[in-house]
């Protein structure tokens, strides 16, 4: 199976690279890097998945339980650079939600959680349209989009638990969803932020187990700053600048708790061995 949306396209080595990998690894899921198109540009950019792509080779596949603690935090939830076996969402009943937005979190989660064997390609094989004004992405400062993003996270955690899947991953579902809010959460205008940040302390979080956990269980101190700040009364989104300065710093700077996650499930040796001994 294959999902492609409407403004996006395939490179036309896509389909066959994807399924002979399936064919070869077999795997239930194939995920490869992907362009990125600038729809006011006209331009395309190669852009990485995640950093630990570098260390996958060509032959590479993997088991969810080698990676329980960042199965949820290397890949992107978007479904378009992934092809998924047919027979393996079948027989777990993995259906896309009905929402307007963040309408694949869960679909690509649950796959992710369940799958026996998954492989990766480094090849970009899609194209990613960016800078258009009316794509779902561009409506994120509404209220309802966060409020899908909540319906998505609280059902990928149910199926964990339904699955016994939920201690296994429990750390990587925290620190991803607790991120996923936080990106909605920066993107809302103030008077639908105001709404959300008490529907987020007075629910929301302890629903979705993101309260409770001492700093060092965050991959980044400021998420684990900022959740505490959203119980106490006293967040703060900062301006544009500094929110764009704040996330690319989050991404490629070595901060205390960044350091921490890098070091460790990036370029963890043992991870680049795992790799390496099973193409």
């Amino acid at each position: 199976l294959a999902f492609l949306d409407s403004d996006d396209f395939f490179d036309t080595r896509f389909l066959e690279e994807m399924f002979s990998r399936a064919i070869r690894s077999e795997s239930d899921i194939v995920i490869c890097n992907y362009f990125e198109f600038d729809n006011t540009k006209r331009k395309v950019y190669a852009r990485k998945v995640n950093p630990l792509f570098w260390t996958l080779s060509e032959k590479s596949f993997f088991s969810p339980a080698d990676i329980p603690e960042t199965i949820f935090n290397i890949f992107s939830f978007s479904p378009w650079n992934k092809i998924f076996s047919r027979k393996f969402v079948q027989d777990n009943q993995i259906r896309f939600q009905s929402l307007s937005s963040c309408n694949d979190l869960f679909f690509t989660s649950a796959a992710l959680a369940m799958a026996k064997r998954i492989s990766v390609t480094d090849k970009n094989l899609v194209y990613w349209r960016i800078n258009r004004p009316d794509s779902i992405t561009s409506l994120k400062k509404t209220s309802l989009s966060i409020t899908n993003a909540y319906k998505a996270w609280k059902k990928v955690k149910s199926i964990l638990e339904e699955k016994f899947l939920y201690d296994q991953f429990r750390k990587s579902f925290v620190n991803a969803s607790a991120e996923s809010f936080l990106y909605e959460l920066n993107c809302l205008t103030l008077i639908n932020r105001i709404k959300i940040l008490e529907l987020l302390k007075s629910e929301w979080l302890e629903n979705l187990d993101l309260t409770g956990h001492p700093e060092e269980y965050y991959y980044f101190n400021g998420h684990y700053k900022a959740i505490q700040n959203i119980l106490n009364d006293t967040f703060h989104v900062p301006n544009p600048f500094k929110l764009m300065k704040y996330h690319f710093l989050s991404i490629f700077t070595f901060g205390k708790r960044q350091k921490y996650y890098y070091d460790k499930y990036l370029y963890q040796k043992t991870i680049s061995d795992y790799f390496a001994n099973n193409k």
